[in-house]
């Protein structure tokens, strides 16, 4: 099929072909948009404030923490205190976490 210069006026001139050509520019920014975002990574600095995570978090190195740090014990060994007693194996002894500080 052979397009004449007359055919492809017209289609150019047609409010369907701009019509299209949106709907297609616009899925197409949509898809490159989902994509970019799928590769884009965040890395965080933070001065002077505070951060509240939910999830996990993976560090590559050390951590300084000049502050206090809560830490949720009852996730830790199923008891909300670090003196725990294992009442099955051996009812009169006391367990603590083991904490170490430099």
């Amino acid at each position: 099929m052979i397009l004449s210069k007359q055919t492809i006026k017209e289609t150019y001139k047609s409010n369907r072909f701009w019509l299209i050509m949106a709907v297609v520019g616009i899925w197409c920014q949509l898809f490159y948009t989902i994509y970019q975002n799928s590769l884009q990574t965040n890395d965080v600095y933070v001065s002077g404030g505070s951060i509240d995570v939910d999830g996990t978090v993976n560090v590559r190195g050390s951590v300084d923490v000049d502050n206090t740090v809560d830490v949720d014990l009852r996730a830790i060994n199923g008891y909300r205190n670090c003196f725990y007693n294992n009442y099955s194996k051996h009812p009169n002894d006391y367990y603590r976490l083991p904490v170490i500080v430099n």
